[in-house]
């Protein structure tokens, strides 16, 4: 009874927070006129020399939607245009339902399958603002958490080279997870690395078939434009950087010391999921672009993180207390509780020398 109580008393915050949170773009919304219509824009120009071209995806999208949508284009890698290009074959509306559909699928199944082993993961993931956020901007992160956590499921299986070959297909947003091939390495995961990089190259392949590979050329020079990138909206070092008025030595001396931390935890546990949670984390804090609704990747972390005290600290990320840190204040302090729960996840692994008195009773001397 008292479980049935939360979960919906979680719900009714989750519905709460998210009308709150929608409705100064409920237009947006129901209409469909959020990063939905980039996706539609990629979908439609696949194969086509307009994939990249930030004039001829303003056009389109405003012809589909009679709204003129800023910094609005697709972003993705030339494979992700042609998987995604049925839903170009359906009217707009119909394809923004379809694409809502399969985004709410993706996170219900994960939910699904890994509450069995961590029930509170049903309440967190119907108050984390990150769930809130993916869904009132259409963004497709959540098919990504779905796909790493099917990775994990073939891992445990000992299904180390689908594994990774099934995990090839983050690479619709690669820079998620720049630290997972280098956990693979240093755990010598030799199958999983191996079919990572042939999942990788059939993808890559396979948008070269569809678009050509000038695409990635063209793809390349189409994230790099400033104009997509906002900074103060981000959650990694590269916002945190900025919020405190440090230049470009300060972000990389914060990136390198992520990542140095991340090696000496590689090199000082076997404990392969609970690494694979650190480099998600560290993934969404290194990488410069990164945003509310990619942190849904923390719901996963969570369960695969087992170590009381960063649970704890990567738990208050996932409640409303989120919320005040993102858009009451700054998302200083959201940065700062992901820095929080690497460092808490890495002491756990660390051996303190015991005081002497400590010792000395363990040992039966004292």
């Amino acid at each position: 009874m008292t479980r049935k109580l939360t979960l919906l008393a979680c719900l009714a915050f989750g519905l709460f927070a998210f009308v709150v949170a929608v409705q100064p773009q409920k237009e947006r919304f129901l209409r469909g006129t959020n990063d939905f219509s980039g996706m539609y824009a990629g979908a439609a120009q696949s194969g086509t020399p307009q994939l990249y071209s930030y004039d001829a995806n303003q056009r389109l999208v405003t012809r589909l939607t009679h709204a003129t949508i800023e910094c609005m284009t697709f972003t993705r890698p030339p494979f992700y245009a042609a998987l995604l290009h049925p839903l170009a074959m359906l009217p707009y509306q119909t394809a923004y339902r379809v694409y809502m559909a399969a985004i709410m699928s993706a996170l219900a199944w994960f939910v699904w399958r890994f509450s069995k082993e961590c029930p509170e993961l049903v309440v967190y993931a119907l108050i984390a603002p990150a769930c809130a956020a993916t869904l009132i901007t259409a963004e497709d992160t959540s098919f990504s958490l779905a796909i790493a956590a099917a990775s994990i499921l073939l891992f445990r299986r000992g299904r180390q080279f689908v594994g990774g070959m099934v995990l090839a297909l983050c690479g619709i947003k690669f820079h998620l997870f720049l630290l997972i091939p280098l956990l693979l390495l240093l755990k010598r995961r030799w199958r999983a690395f191996g079919g990572m990089a042939s999942g990788g190259a059939l993808l890559l392949v396979f948008g070269a078939l569809c678009s050509g590979w000038h695409s990635y050329v063209e793809w390349i020079d189409a994230i790099r434009r400033p104009v997509l990138s906002p900074r103060g909206l981000m959650i990694n070092l590269y916002a945190l950087a900025a919020n405190f008025d440090g230049g470009i030595v300060v972000e990389i001396a914060l990136m390198a010391a992520v990542a140095a931390l991340f090696v000496w935890m590689c090199l000082s546990t076997d404990d392969f999921e609970l690494l694979f949670g650190v480099a998600l984390i560290a993934g969404l804090l290194i990488n410069v672009h990164t945003y509310v609704y990619d942190s849904v990747l923390l719901l996963l972390a969570f369960v695969l993180i087992r170590k009381p005290a960063a649970r704890i600290a990567l738990a208050l990320l996932l409640t409303p207390l989120a919320y005040w840190f993102i858009w009451m204040w700054s998302t200083s302090l959201y940065i700062i509780g992901m820095l929080l729960v690497i460092v808490l996840a890495a002491a756990s692994l660390a051996h303190w020398p015991l005081p002497r008195t400590q010792a000395l009773a363990d040992s039966g001397k004292l």
